[in-house]
């Protein structure tokens, strides 16, 4: 596979610990829920589930537009999912994604750019697509995207602050957070 880059999604669902607490049959049928709505989201976006980490998927793509549209999409897809839900049945998750290099083990990946895209998604606000300068700037048209710059974030255990970039569904999205 050469030098050639790979964009690295995380997701987590957002308070899933406290949904197995209280009901954990409902909370692993929405766990088997969340996991089809991203891999279709994964696959229609020539994209690849690494592995299923609790309630967190690790992904690849080979280009970072196709991280950001599977993100959006996966995002949009729970928004209207959660509008016909109760509140209990709702899920929220955080996404983040990175550009960089991987080491490859069997079908596994591993490395500092793969670290990074975790410390991203662990940042991340509710329902939200956070991505590395390094995503927004191999981006072939940021411009397509809604997207407001965050400077200097400190990710756990990463020694330089980061630049990091939340992306919105629709424009009006983020002109409401202004």
């Amino acid at each position: 596979m050469g030098n050639q880059q790979y964009s690295f999604f995380f997701s987590d669902i957002v308070g899933y610990s406290k949904m197995v607490e209280r009901d954990e049959t409902l909370a692993y049928r929405l766990l088997q829920e969340h996991n089809k709505i991203i891999e279709n989201s994964v696959t229609a976006n020539e994209g690849r589930v690494v592995k299923y980490i609790g309630d967190s998927v690790f992904a690849e793509f080979e280009s970072p537009d196709n991280a950001c549209t599977a993100s959006l999409t996966i995002q949009e897809n729970l928004k209207q999912r959660n509008t016909l839900s109760r509140k209990d049945e709702q899920i929220h998750i955080r996404l983040g994604i990175h550009t960089g290099n991987a080491i490859r083990e069997e079908e596994d990946l591993f490395g500092n750019d793969i670290n990074i895209a975790s410390r991203i998604e662990g940042v991340a606000q509710p329902s939200s697509v956070f991505v590395s300068n390094a995503v927004y700037q191999n981006l072939a048209s940021p411009n397509n995207y809604h997207s407001r710059k965050v400077e200097h974030v400190k990710l756990k255990n990463i020694q330089i602050p980061q630049t990091l970039y939340k992306l919105y569904l629709t424009k009006q999205e983020k002109d409401g957070e202004s």
